[in-house]
């Protein structure tokens, strides 16, 4: 580094960042556009240092990583093509979900959905087929798109049982205020994330307004105050339900309990019930429903780099 001179650093520098402008220019995905956007500030910010030479290996460093995350994104036209198709069935669901937990409008559990579901299940009872696939088709999608993985993950359960009336309002009706008031947040971030046009032909404004409306009205009902999900201040009219449900519930327990009876054996083997047959029979589902040939898992998007980074907290080389 001593024999460059600070002419060509900072011609290397403005090139970097030409470069990365352009880039920008590509429907990317949003977690490749904020690491970007964060190495082009990172550069920007070096220009106007007197010592700019002794930034010079970090910012390599950082360059680096966008070139590697960029060449997993898009180096190969089956893994590209991938990974849009998956974040579209997500953006497509997760839509359709969201105008049913706050318009009432139906969602039925696509396919996608539903081999998700099982999928879930399979690494839950430890799996490891299925913990490659949940990489593939969950992790890394929802990595690229920003999404909270377990969020999703809540809304794709409910759907696949086939929960009527959406989430919000059962918990409305059991007055779980709590629950309630995390929801109501996750989802507003939820649609403000989706509308982020990551994929060309996919808008989703309307979406975006009414459940955004939607949201704010549940809010201003239920609550005199919320800002964070353990931080809120319930409504007086949230008050008089509980107060209600906390007298219908003291009422039913002063009732004499009805006779018992012994249970009858209802609960579905694992011949009729689909998650009952095991991973082979999910396994066998996700092939026949998707089309889809086994996909190689992708390492973990998160790549190593901080967007709250700025230049003075990199470590200087001298």
């Amino acid at each position: 580094m001593g024999d460059t001179s600070i002419e060509d650093v900072v011609s290397k520098i403005q090139l970097r960042i030409h470069n990365l402008r352009l880039l920008l220019l590509e429907r990317l995905t949003p977690l490749l556009r904020n690491q970007i956007l964060h190495a082009i500030r990172l550069h920007s910010e070096a220009l106007e240092q007197t010592n700019i030479k002794s930034y010079l290996a970090d910012l390599d460093t950082v360059h680096e990583q966008v070139m590697e995350h960029w060449t997993k994104v898009y180096g190969n036209l089956t893994s590209r093509a991938d990974l849009l198709q998956d974040m579209v069935l997500f953006q497509q669901f997760l839509t359709a979900k969201l105008l049913e937990d706050y318009t009432q409008t139906p969602c039925k559990c696509n396919d996608f959905g539903v081999v998700l579901v099982m999928i879930l299940d399979a690494v839950k009872d430890g799996h490891q087929k299925a913990t490659g696939y949940y990489q593939t088709r969950m992790v890394y999608p929802l990595e690229e798109m920003m999404l909270d993985r377990d969020h999703v993950e809540k809304k794709l359960r409910t759907a696949a049982a086939g929960q009527a009336g959406g989430d919000v309002q059962p918990l409305i009706d059991r007055c779980d205020w709590s629950t309630l008031a995390a929801t109501l947040m996750s989802d507003r971030e939820l649609a403000l994330k989706l509308n982020e046009r990551a994929l060309d032909g996919f808008t989703f404004e309307i979406m975006r307004a009414t459940v955004l409306r939607k949201i704010d009205k549940i809010k201003s009902k239920y609550f005199a105050e919320l800002s964070h999900p353990s931080t809120f201040t319930i409504s007086a009219r949230a008050r008089e339900m509980s107060a209600r449900q906390a007298s219908n519930n003291t009422n039913q327990m002063s009732s004499p309990a009805p006779p018992t009876t012994a249970p009858s054996n209802t609960s579905p083997s694992s011949e009729t019930h689909p998650f009952g047959k095991g991973f082979g029979f999910a396994w066998s589902i996700y092939n026949t429903l998707t089309g889809l040939k086994h996909r190689s898992t992708p390492a973990s998007s998160s790549a190593d780099w901080d967007e709250t980074t700025s230049l003075i907290k990199l470590e200087k080389t001298e």
